[in-house]
């Protein structure tokens, strides 16, 4: 797992984590799975998605991103602007 950021024209990694093996992640999943302890999760931010969401209550990015760039009818799954607000 690793976050990369953008300096300039290069891309250079901010963090990196080893997680393990596929199998090995897969197996701690399903260990954890069977036992009653809970999961642990560690959030390392949660203000941003916090903040995202109520701009996004506010000034409506969804409805003005979509009004502009109009949504293929053909197309199924989220639209531009739902796209733009999750991955952005």
């Amino acid at each position: 797992m690793r976050e990369t950021v953008r300096e300039g024209k290069k891309i250079k990694v901010k963090w990196q984590k080893y997680l393990g093996t596929p199998d090995s992640i897969l197996k701690r999943l399903k260990k954890a799975e069977s036992s009653d302890v809970p999961l642990r999760i560690q959030s390392e931010e949660f203000g941003s998605v916090f903040i995202v969401n109520e701009l996004e209550n506010t000034i409506n990015t969804i409805g003005i991103i979509d009004s502009i760039i109009k949504p293929n009818p053909r197309e199924k799954g989220p639209c531009v602007g739902e796209y733009f607000l999750c991955l952005g």
